[in-house]
């Protein structure tokens, strides 16, 4: 699951909470507005990257991970409808 659980849980995956910084930037950005503001708290450009950051990273080990299991490995990864015989 690439996003976890809530802020204050132990859950795998990033936290929603950077999802939703990175949505509402995307969405302040559409509007043409410079303040990131969620609840009326404004977000500043460094929680912003780090969000970005952590969500890069985490894309980027899955695709590895990915990457190395379709080249190691000899079995299809779908199970409905494929076979060897």
């Amino acid at each position: 699951m690439f996003v976890g659980a809530g802020s204050a849980s132990t859950g795998g995956g990033i936290k929603l909470t950077t999802i939703i910084v990175i949505i509402v930037s995307v969405i302040t950005y559409i509007r043409g507005k410079q303040d990131i503001v969620i609840a009326k708290r404004s977000i500043t450009n460094s929680i912003l990257l780090r969000a970005l950051a952590i969500s890069s990273i985490g894309l980027l080990a899955i695709f590895i991970a990915i990457f190395l299991l379709c080249i190691t490995e000899n079995a299809p990864f779908g199970t409905v409808g494929l076979s060897w015989g």
